[in-house]
């Protein structure tokens, strides 16, 4: 059981550490394009050097993947 607790530990401080260095960054703002499809707002992305879609999302009770985007 110490050794979750030293994990949750070391987990926590990584944590806050990220939080204060994103904090400490000044504030980007630009331009998205965007589509709106079937009354969802899609944005071009690219993720590992892939190009995909991603909806933006205002605040869903879940989040989900479908097993076709794998």
């Amino acid at each position: 059981m110490a050794k979750l607790s030293n994990y949750l530990l070391d987990f926590s401080a990584v944590s806050l550490a990220l939080v204060l260095f994103l904090m400490s960054q000044p504030a980007q703002a630009g331009w998205q394009p965007f589509t709106l499809t079937n009354g969802h707002l899609l944005i071009d992305v690219e993720i590992d050097g892939h190009l995909a879609q991603a909806m933006l999302d205002s605040g869903a009770a879940l989040n989900l993947i479908s097993p076709e985007s794998t």
